[in-house]
């Protein structure tokens, strides 16, 4: 990877030595570029983006400054920014963009279907969830506007790759990794209850039968403190299930 976006923006040669981009605007502007890399991005997207707010009155013109300092950094890691009709594209290989090759990964590892693939499914929503260091694009996000909301969506979908990798390590009795990628999950998404009821199948299938118990306890806690509600039937049907020791195989 040359280019990562799934964590702090970290920009490297073609020899893999880091390389140094100090300003703000600067980081910005090439994360804009590379969440659509390979399409065009108008200007006016890009002040957008930078400026959500309060854009100042050269905005524009800022861009295109920007954009020249921009260049010979994007060449030397191996890319390319073109300018286009009203914009400007950063042309780059999919395998050197982190966040590309997670939505590759991604949409492989849920897309596939039925429990023969489960395996496969697996592996490639490891590889993806392997590419994260932290929060998408956690040092740009400050100012708000598209940027943030790219990382909100984009850490959706890291939620859903661990929900449905645990659903596939349990269907593949792999009860441990179920559980660390479930706990990862919930440090970050406390009112979940998918998470917490696979959770609780991963532990009551590792023997850990008063943990999984402790588990649905400390949710429902968790709930009526946050939000006034009660867990579902079906969770309560589980918890139920769990205290007889009658628990279905299914996820």
């Amino acid at each position: 990877m040359r280019f990562l976006l799934l964590g702090n923006l970290e920009i490297y040669d073609e020899d893999l030595r880091l390389i140094r981009l100090s300003r703000t605007k600067h980081r910005q502007l090439l994360g804009l570029l590379l969440l659509r890399a390979n399409h065009a991005v108008c200007i006016d997207q890009l002040v957008d983006g930078m400026w959500p707010l309060h854009p100042p009155r050269f905005a524009k013109g800022n861009i295109k400054t920007y954009v020249s300092a921009l260049r010979p950094v994007v060449n030397q890691a191996g890319a390319l920014i073109e300018t286009v009709p009203r914009g400007y594209q950063l042309t780059v290989r999919t395998d050197h963009v982190d966040v590309l090759r997670f939505e590759e990964l991604f949409q492989a590892g849920v897309g596939l279907g039925g429990d023969h693939d489960a395996p496969l499914r697996a592996e490639l929503l490891q590889q993806a969830l392997g590419l994260w260091r932290g929060e998408a694009m956690q040092d740009l996000t400050a100012d708000g506007g598209p940027l943030r909301d790219a990382a909100t969506r984009l850490h959706e979908k890291r939620i859903v790759a661990i929900q449905d990798l645990a659903g596939l390590s349990l269907l593949l009795g792999r009860n441990h990794e179920a559980i660390d990628h479930l706990r990862m999950a919930l440090s970050w998404e406390p009112l979940r209850e998918r998470l917490w009821r696979l959770l609780m199948l991963a532990l009551y299938r590792d023997g850990r039968q008063a943990e999984a118990l402790s588990a649905y306890r400390e949710f429902r806690t968790i709930l009526v403190e946050n939000i006034g509600l009660e867990p579902s039937g079906e969770l309560r049907s589980l918890h139920s299930k769990i205290l007889t020791g009658d628990v279905p195989l299914g996820v």
